[in-house]
């Protein structure tokens, strides 16, 4: 939709529905309204989700600082960024950063092979030390 289109081309300097509505020659009510049928969710919905997109994007793949997030996307402080961002995240932009850092560490980390070798695999991967005996002392073997 046309509507969406300009997101795209404004969201970093535009932030409120009157400013689209200004542009497509619309009223507020009527762009809120045509939006909300049209699309099922609010228009303010559709400029919010595309600036936490950008947000989000700038905190893990830029070295950005909060503050120059929050001036490149067009907030007055990183204060008053970091609220936005909280009330539609639901984690402050540090946090969110930390978050996604250890979800990436983690998951590369379980990527890894394992130090098991296959053929140790034995029995869905569980193996035991059996009893001491006058031969085989401390020798792994698979549970049984």
């Amino acid at each position: 939709s046309q509507f969406l289109s300009l997101i795209e081309l404004h969201f970093n300097t535009m932030k409120t529905v009157s400013e689209y509505a200004e542009l497509i020659d619309l009223s507020p009510k009527h762009l809120r309204e045509t939006v909300k049928e049209k699309l099922g969710e609010s228009a303010l919905y559709f400029i919010h989700k595309r600036v936490v997109k950008e947000a989000k994007y700038l905190l893990v793949y830029t070295n950005k600082t909060i503050y120059s997030i929050a001036i490149a996307l067009n907030f007055q402080d990183a204060s008053q960024f970091t609220r936005f961002f909280k009330q539609k995240v639901g984690l402050s932009p540090k946090n969110f950063y930390a978050f996604v850092m250890i979800s990436s560490i983690t998951s590369k980390i379980m990527a890894q092979p394992s130090f098991i070798s296959s053929s140790e695999m034995v029995n869905g991967g569980v193996i035991r030390i059996a009893q001491p005996s006058n031969s085989n002392q401390n020798k792994i073997s698979p549970l049984s």
